[in-house]
C-alpha cells in the first residue's frame, strides 16, 4: 500500500510512497522474500510486549505500541506452527501451558517461561532439541509414544483400579515401560514397524484433535453471527414498532384543535 514508510517486518524500501521489492524477490504474505528463503513472519505481534517465548523470535520494530510490530524468525530459521526453527526441525509446543502450573510430567517438555510470564504471555510446555511432540509427548528421535492417556493417582494412593494399558508412575500416569511403545489402547514391544505404527496412530489423534477444535470453532463463529443477526433484526422490529406507535398518536394532516 502506498505509504511514507515501510515497517522493518515487510523487509521492503520505499519507492515513490510504495514499499517495493527488489528483482529477486517474491511478496509472501506481504513481506519481501528472497527466492529459495521462506517468509519469516510467525503470525505474533508484540506492540505490547515482546514476543512470547516459545516462538524463539524477535521484534521487527524497536518503537514501543507500533501497531506494526510483528515476532520474526531470525536468518537460517523459519517458521513452523508459529515457532521460528531450522529447515528439517519440528515445532516445539506440545500443547500444554503453563502459566498457572507446570506442565504435566506424562509430557516430558519444559515450560517455555522461567519463572512469571508477561501480563499477556502464553507459556507453553515445550519439547528440548532432540524430541518432537507426538500427541502432546515428547518424543525423543527415533522413539516412540509411551503415555496411554490415563491417570492413576487412586491406584497410587489406595491400589485399587490399576492402568488397563502401562505401568503407573511416580507421576501417577499410566506409561509404557522403556522399550515399549503405545498403539491404540496397548503396549506392545517396540521395534521398527511398531514405532511407526504408534506415530502414526499419534499423528492421527493430533489431527482428529484439531479437526474437532477447528470445528468448534467454526460452530461458535456460527452461533455469534446468529446472535448478532437475531439481535438486529429484533432491534429492527422494536425500532418500527415505536415509529408505529408515534405514528398513531400524532394528528392526522389538516387537523385543528378546537379552542376550549
Amino acid at each position: 500500500p502506498k505509504t511514507d514508510r515501510c515497517f522493518n517486518w515487510m523487509n521492503a524500501k520505499c519507492e515513490k510512497g510504495w514499499c517495493t521489492c527488489k528483482f529477486d524477490e517474491c511478496i509472501i504474505d506481504g513481506q519481501c522474500v528472497k527466492k529459495g528463503d521462506c517468509a519469516k513472519v510467525t503470525g505474533g505481534t508484540c506492540a505490547v510486549q515482546g514476543c512470547d517465548r516459545w516462538r524463539n523470535a524477535t521484534c521487527s520494530e524497536k518503537e514501543l505500541n507500533n501497531h506494526e510490530a510483528h515476532c520474526v524468525c531470525g536468518p537460517g530459521t523459519c517458521p513452523i506452527k508459529g515457532e521460528c526453527r531450522r529447515p528439517g526441525d519440528c515445532a516445539k509446543d506440545t500443547g500444554g501451558t503453563c502459566n498457572t502450573l507446570g506442565c504435566k510430567d506424562w509430557r516430558k517438555a519444559k515450560c517455555s517461561v522461567d519463572g512469571a510470564p508477561g501480563p499477556t504471555e502464553a507459556a507453553k510446555c515445550m519439547c528440548d532439541e532432540g524430541s518432537c511432540p507426538m500427541n502432546g509427548e515428547c518424543v525423543k528421535k527415533g522413539g516412540c509414544p509411551r503415555y496411554t492417556g490415563s491417570s492413576c493417582s487412586i491406584y497410587k494412593a489406595t491400589g485399587w483400579f490399576p492402568c488397563s494399558a502401562g505401568e503407573c508412575s511416580e507421576a501417577a500416569y499410566c506409561e509404557c515401560p522403556e522399550g515399549e511403545c503405545f498403539v491404540d489402547g496397548s503396549c506392545v514391544k517396540a521395534s521398527n514397524a511398531t514405532i511407526e505404527l504408534s506415530t502414526r496412530w499419534a499423528q492421527q489423534q493430533e489431527e482428529e484433535a484439531e479437526a474437532r477444535q477447528e470445528s468448534r470453532e467454526a460452530s461458535r463463529a456460527v452461533g455469534i453471527a446468529t446472535v448478532a443477526f437475531v439481535s438486529a433484526l429484533l432491534g429492527a422490529l422494536a425500532l418500527k414498532k415505536v415509529s408505529r406507535a408515534q405514528a398513531a398518536e400524532m394528528p392526522p394532516s389538516g387537523y385543528e384543535r378546537m379552542a376550549a
